[in-house]
């Protein structure tokens, strides 16, 4: 009890009591001497004895990028008796890792500290930076009054930024800056957000409410999980530590005056030291919002379509000389730097050529925060006639930074198809000419062929012998059964006759191909027999089973349009799959396999009530 009575006296006890109050600032680099690109190591030191260090202000580094950071804070209370009753020790210590960014002679500091009503500074640093060096490290490199953390390049300056939003406030405030205050429909502005705090954060800030963008397509430049670096910066005679906590690309929809909404934030920063250790306070900012003026794109565009970036077209094919029937692959590759996602290039339809649905793939990119890659279009191209072709490329673009309208083309390919014209191949064109200026044939109907029995009378029952007459009636019933069975024969038709054995033989062909794991064969099987059970069922002539043709017989035996479309896009994905433009698995096959079977039902079945009806 006696001991707990001195240790609380003893911490009652007035500062007076304690030890006489020091402070010293240090400030060192290892190596003083580096090349450019070459990391080295600065820390910068306050000690307090009789007292803890409230504030220890950094020297400007925006000439070098801080590619590691990090702070330690020891402190030590011991007791004493008689005049050493107390003793207070107290460090802030920063450690940076630092890469050059240009050769130079360069002067650091001094460095600050406040410890109580003392207060102290280092001696300046001088480094000396060497040429010649490979710049290292990912990092940001602030420039003084302009836009902290913006990627730099060597001893490039950052411009200024066009718009720039701010609450100013000496203790932390949130600031958002864009890099075009006026910019067309369509082209890219860089927003960044930036957080500037007085002391260093304990933990990442919480984005209580994000940025607001309506109007505007939105592109992250920033990954998603990734560590906060601050940046020290001098704002109206005060350091600052500066984080970046959103960078975007933001692509206009529309034109007129369009906003980026104020951001709220919540983060704990060190209030310095208690008598129990480091402490912290939890700080709420809100920025400012944004506005700027989008301009509508000028008048005397080329088309109707225009896509604004900067963009070129290439193109192939991967063989230039096919046989009717066979396909090649055609790819169109657009690349460069715009919203990519928006750019859409249209293969023109040609006589004798069938193109499947193209296969589009995006691979978007953001070098040096400005969004392009690429976006390649691949065409499957079946030649149904025999022939040369010229598959011309292009689009309509307008360039924001040199302000004008440009046609980009890619060279045009030539390809060449040989062999015997598929029967009946002929284009939607044609196809439509030709329904419309011919009469409209009934709907789907069956052709009944009935025998005819017809009783001839060759001998008269009255003349016939005795023996002749009793023959006859006991050959008559299975004469007549075998009539009727010939009747219905006839009455089911040729397609429900040969409809199992069909089936039967392309599903066991099917399984074959299966079994081989040849996926390709599977479809390419498929694909006959569906298109043979249409022939059978619409009577076409054999071979004349192009989807154009098939269109055009279902359409003018009045199946619904859906139920045609439907059927025709079933048979460009069996052609996508047969030529490799898709890619499948031995599960999709079987279902397809049941898919084809259930239209073969569906056409008979529609085959029969046309015949009642």
């Amino acid at each position: 009890m006696r001991c707990l009575l001195l240790l609380s006296l003893a911490f009652c006890l007035p500062l007076g009591s304690a030890y006489a109050q020091s402070l010293r600032v240090s400030m060192m680099a290892e190596p003083n001497e580096v090349r450019v690109g070459e990391p080295f190591q600065l820390e910068v030191r306050a000690d307090s004895q009789g007292g803890q260090v409230d504030d220890l202000i950094l020297p400007d580094l925006s000439a070098f990028r801080v590619v590691g950071q990090s702070v330690s804070r020891p402190f030590q209370l011991s007791f004493g008796f008689g005049a050493a009753a107390r003793n207070i020790q107290s460090s802030t210590v920063y450690r940076f890792t630092l890469v050059a960014l240009r050769p130079g002679k360069f002067s650091l500091g001094p460095a600050r500290a406040v410890a109580g009503s003392k207060s102290a500074r280092s001696a300046p640093l001088t480094l000396i930076v060497q040429g010649s060096g490979a710049q290292g490290g990912a990092g940001t490199s602030p420039q003084a009054g302009n836009t902290p953390g913006a990627r730099a390049n060597d001893a490039q300056p950052v411009p200024p930024p066009k718009l720039d939003g701010r609450r100013y406030d000496d203790e932390a405030f949130l600031r958002i800056v864009a890099d075009r205050d006026r910019p067309y429909l369509g082209e890219q502005v860089t927003a960044t957000l930036y957080l500037y705090s007085r002391r260093p954060l304990e933990n990442a800030p919480v984005v209580t409410r994000e940025p607001s963008t309506e109007g505007f397509w939105v592109h992250d430049l920033l990954p998603p999980s990734r560590s906060l670096q601050a940046v020290p910066q001098e704002v109206r005679g005060a350091l600052f530590y500066v984080y970046v906590l959103r960078r975007f690309a933001l692509f206009p929809l529309k034109a007129g005056e369009l906003s980026i909404g104020a951001a709220q934030i919540e983060v704990s920063t060190a209030a310095g030291f208690g008598w129990f250790g480091p402490s912290s306070r939890v700080l709420r900012r809100e920025g400012s919002p944004l506005t700027m003026q989008v301009r509508p794109l000028p008048k005397g565009a080329p088309s109707a379509e225009v896509f604004v970036g900067n963009y070129r077209l290439e193109s192939e094919v991967d063989s230039a000389q096919v046989a009717t029937g066979d396909a090649f692959t055609l790819k169109v590759q657009v690349q460069g730097e715009g919203r990519l996602r928006d750019v859409q290039v249209e293969a023109k339809e040609q006589p004798g050529l069938r193109f499947l649905p193209p296969k589009i793939v995006d691979q978007i990119e953001s070098p040096g925060d400005r969004v392009g890659g690429k976006r390649s279009f691949e065409w499957v191209v079946i030649a149904e006639r025999a022939g040369s072709y010229t598959l011309p490329f292009s689009i309509d673009t307008f360039d924001p930074q040199q302000g004008r309208y440009r046609r980009v083309s890619a060279p045009p390919l030539r390809v060449e198809a040989r062999g015997r014209d598929l029967p009946s191949a002929q284009t939607p064109s044609e196809d439509k000419t030709k329904s419309e200026g011919s009469p409209k044939r009934p709907a789907l109907t069956l052709r009944r062929e009935w025998t005819t029995l017809e009783t001839r009378r060759v001998f008269g029952l009255s003349g016939l012998p005795l023996a002749a007459g009793a023959l006859f009636l006991l050959l008559f019933p299975w004469l007549l059964a075998l009539a009727l069975t010939k009747i219905s024969k006839r009455r089911i038709g040729p397609g429900a006759r040969g409809k199992s054995l069909r089936s039967s033989v392309w599903r066991r062909e099917v399984r074959q191909a299966l079994s081989a794991g040849d996926l390709r064969q599977a479809y390419d099987h498929l694909a006959r027999a569906l298109r043979q059970a249409l022939a059978d069922e619409l009577g076409l002539p054999p071979g004349a089973t192009t989807a154009n043709e098939i269109a055009k017989h279902l359409r003018q035996r009045g199946l619904p349009a859906s139920e045609a479309q439907a059927l025709n896009q079933l048979l460009e994905r069996y052609d996508a799959r047969r030529f490799g433009a898709e890619t499948s698995r031995a599960d999709e096959v079987e279902a397809h396999m049941q898919e084809a079977e259930d239209w073969m039902n569906k056409l008979h079945t529609l085959r029969l009530e046309g015949a009642k009806a």
